[in-house]
Parts: C-alpha cells; sequence; structure tokens
C-alpha cells in the first residue's frame, strides 16, 4: 500500500506499508550423498515446514532545492518473524527427531542521495544506503548439536557516487557508478 504527493511540487513524498506471509514445504533426500546406494540408500530425509511474516513502514521525500540540486531521503522500519519445523529420519537424521524453531528481528534501514543535474540530459549524484538481509532458522542433523540454531542477519552500507547522460535525443543512456560496500 503506498500513498505518495503529487509530482509537481518542489516536495515529493511517499509513505507506504508492506505485509507478506509466506508457507513453504520442501523435502530433503540425502540418500544422493550414499556412497553404496543399496541397501543403504537413505542416509537422511528432512521434512520441512517454514512460515516468514513481514511488516514493514516505509517513507521517502525528495526536496527540489533548486531545479539542478535535489536531495533524496528515504528510511524504512521492518519487523520478521519466522518458524521452522523438520522432521528427520534416515541413518544420519533418527526415527522421526522434531526439531522447531523460531527468529524474531526487528531493523531500520535509510538511504540518503543528493543529486545534481548538469543539463536537461546529465545526473551526477551521491548516495549512502544501508541494507539488511535477514537472518532464519538453521536446519541441522541431531548429529551436529554444535550448528548454531539460527542464522543471523547481516547488514551493510553502500556508498557509491555516478553520472546519468542521456544521449542521441533520448535513445540511449550511458551510466558510471563507483561503489564500497561495508
Amino acid at each position: 500500500m503506498r500513498l505518495a504527493s503529487k509530482a509537481d511540487g518542489r516536495l515529493l513524498w511517499q509513505l507506504g506499508a508492506l505485509y507478506t506471509d509466506e508457507d513453504a514445504a520442501y523435502i530433503e533426500d540425502g540418500s544422493a550423498l550414499s556412497p553404496l546406494q543399496r541397501p543403504v540408500s537413505n542416509l537422511f530425509t528432512a521434512n520441512v515446514l517454514t512460515t516468514y511474516r513481514e511488516k514493514a513502514l516505509f517513507g521517502n521525500a525528495t526536496w527540489k532545492f533548486t531545479e539542478q540540486f535535489d536531495l533524496a531521503l528515504g528510511v524504512r522500519q521492518a519487523r520478521n518473524d519466522q518458524h521452522f519445523r523438520q522432521t528427520l529420519g534416515g541413518l544420519l537424521g533418527g526415527d522421526g527427531v522434531q526439531r522447531s524453531t523460531r527468529s524474531s528481528e526487528s531493523v531500520t534501514t535509510w538511504s540518503a542521495s543528493p543529486r545534481l543535474f548538469l543539463g536537461k540530459d546529465t545526473m551526477a549524484y551521491l548516495r549512502v544506503a544501508t541494507g539488511y538481509r535477514a537472518g532464519s532458522p538453521n536446519p541441522v542433523l541431531p548429529a551436529a548439536p554444535e550448528v548454531p540454531a539460527e542464522v543471523k542477519s547481516d547488514t551493510l552500507i553502500n556508498y557509491e557516487a555516478g553520472l546519468k547522460t542521456h544521449f542521441w535525443d533520448r535513445r540511449a543512456l550511458l551510466e558510471v557508478a563507483a561503489f564500497r560496500i561495508d
């Protein structure tokens, strides 16, 4: 869901919300790893059920200081909840062993991007933005108790500088960018 300003003012803005509810089921079969194939064709099996739910609110705004210069800012606040259940079998998996784990996280990401328009066809820009990848429950065999029960999330900061220009009556676009990701 999004709500946006008209595109003709000095301040352009957009507010929104996101909700996702995802369910998945899959089977892992370890028989391909068995060097014997028969009669020991089932080293492990795992029936896996997962759910992923995320709620997020976001906002973006661009302030046009002049016709040649603007500043775009954005922020996103999200929360995700995950549930994971696996039923294991086979020689390494055990006899119907069930394991259930959950993970939940909240995160805020943001971006800032000043832009300088060098005529009607060329724009130079800088951009700093944070990013986030959700962690998740971690499926493991009972024989590997030292393996963490969940994969931690990770974050990054992206720094970018670039130039975009149109030519041949706007039938072609050239973009040049340099970036660093921490």
